[in-house]
């Protein structure tokens, strides 16, 4: 049957800037990339388990390696304007992000059991935020259903549905190359940048096919 989390937005909005983006560009993901979701799941399982070292943790996180499908529910996109102190007056930043339907969760389905995955309730009560930490969700085991985003090989008819849906890449691990992507993902943020890297050791771009925001 597979493993299904849902992710609920408790303040109504998903903050994130794609990979690869500057905040200022007003790019937004969505849905939530696979590497973002595998990282905070794993973050999730590190507070749960403080005694799990690092190779044990990446054993955990092998089940959640492959491209997950999503059930998204009605969203938009939206931004908001700020003005921060600058040195030479104010700066302008912006705030893009999608605003997600009311008490409809964000269901993220991955070709694996739960039962592959020991401890993932307790991980998941750990994570509080997806993207940005305004970004707060309650996230938990749910019953799959029927994706509406998907990789975009998985929808043979996907040039008789150019008005339905349209393709965004996300960054996802590369389960091809399993021990670099779990290197990767147990990396920070800030140790990718320092090594000048274009993407995280271990990650791939997929292309999906999703409703249009």
């Amino acid at each position: 049957m597979g493993l299904a989390i849902a992710f609920t937005f408790l303040s109504y909005g998903f903050h994130a800037t794609p990979w690869g983006h500057h905040v200022n560009e007003g790019a937004v993901e969505w849905p939530p990339s696979p590497w973002r979701l595998v990282r905070a799941i794993a973050a999730g399982r590190a507070r749960s388990e403080p005694l799990l070292d690092r190779e044990g943790l990446g054993r955990w996180l092998r089940p959640l390696l492959a491209a997950p499908s999503y059930w998204v529910p009605e969203a938009s996109a939206a931004h908001s304007r700020h003005y921060m102190p600058g040195k030479s007056g104010p700066d302008l930043v912006l705030d893009t992000f999608v605003t997600v339907a009311r008490k409809q969760p964000l269901l993220v389905m991955w070709p694996t059991d739960a039962a592959d995955l020991p401890g993932l309730p307790a991980a998941l009560e750990l994570v509080p935020y997806l993207g940005r930490s305004q970004s707060w969700v309650a996230a938990e085991l749910a019953e799959a259903r029927e994706p509406n985003v998907a990789p975009a090989f998985e929808y043979p008819g996907l040039d008789d549905r150019g008005r339905e849906l349209e393709l965004v890449r996300l960054l996802a691990p590369d389960p091809d190359r399993a021990d670099d992507a779990v290197r990767g993902l147990l990396l920070t943020t800030t140790e990718v940048h320092d090594r000048r890297l274009p993407v995280p050791p271990g990650s791939r771009w997929v292309e999906y096919a999703r409703p249009p925001l």
